[in-house]
């Protein structure tokens, strides 16, 4: 009974922020990439807006995503890209 307890703390916890960022995929060059919701990416004129990050990624730090999904990749320890969707690139 424990462990199902824990796992129901765990799932409340967890859950808010779940539908913000989604599922976790391997971009170009080994990139570790987290998919953003299309809700929470505002376009802006010189790039795109992560509101959940509250995080500005610039037009030149953006590509087109393969598969028509937002996308934040890790290119380093503290940058990242965003692949985007042609609809929107």
């Amino acid at each position: 009974m424990h462990a199902l307890t824990a796992a129901a703390c765990a799932a409340v916890v967890v859950l808010p922020f779940a539908g913000h960022i989604a599922s976790h995929g391997i971009g170009p060059n080994h990139q570790s990439c987290t998919e953003v919701a299309e809700a929470d990416v505002a376009i802006l004129p010189h790039g795109f807006l992560l509101v959940a990050l509250d995080e500005f990624v610039p037009q030149e730090e953006v590509a087109p995503s393969s598969d028509g999904r937002f996308w934040r990749c890790a290119t380093g320890a503290e940058h990242h890209s965003l692949r985007v969707p042609l609809h929107a690139y």
